[in-house]
């Protein structure tokens, strides 16, 4: 297989409406992606279901100190405005250079309430983001309106969306489960 590349300025991916797969309480998004400039830029972004304009979505940042990989989550949305809230880790300088990049969603009841928490992986390994407080009133990961690779979710509402990605990214995967941390590893290693 080749990777696909992305020119940051007008190349993206469609990801279809998939209605099996609204409203998942557990997934793993794994993928590799090579950047070639780094500002801000989406990797992949999912619509929530419906009209509504954000999105959250998976990228890099190079605002502020050094490099980061962040996951943007949705919590309340009415039909013109979103509440979100960012995971985000500094990382090493990942231009030029293939990296793995996971993002595990998972759902649990403690206290008889649902709860979501987020973990992102880096090369097989766990970032210090995923200790974040765990949401209780995030939205449910939807690809029933489906989403984009490579861009933002094209809305116009640019508040909630990043910029076009400018590099490559191959070996797409999102699983309908959350995948353990040795199972991370072994995507991470089989691929490297």
């Amino acid at each position: 297989n080749k990777a696909y590349e992305f020119n940051g300025s007008s190349d993206f991916m469609v990801i279809p409406p998939l209605l099996k797969a609204d409203s998942l309480r557990s997934l793993t998004i794994s993928l590799w992606v090579k950047a070639t400039n780094i500002s801000r830029g989406t990797v992949i972004a999912f619509r929530l279901p419906g009209t509504m304009l954000c999105s959250s979505y998976m990228g890099f940042d190079n605002s502020g100190n050094g490099f980061n990989i962040h996951h943007q989550m949705i919590h309340n949305f009415s039909a013109n405005s979103c509440t979100s809230s960012m995971i985000k880790d500094t990382i090493a300088n990942p231009q030029n250079t293939w990296v793995h990049m996971v993002l595990v969603q998972q759902y649990y009841t403690q206290y008889s309430v649902g709860q979501y928490k987020y973990l992102q992986y880096i090369n097989g390994r766990q970032l210090l983001g995923s200790n974040t407080p765990l949401r209780t009133d995030a939205q449910k990961t939807s690809f029933a309106s489906g989403g984009t690779i490579g861009a933002n979710n094209n809305s116009g509402n640019y508040q909630f969306n990043f910029t076009m990605f400018k590099g490559s990214i191959d070996d797409i995967r999102i699983y309908e489960r959350a995948l353990t941390e040795d199972e991370i590893k072994k995507l991470y290693e089989i691929k490297e």
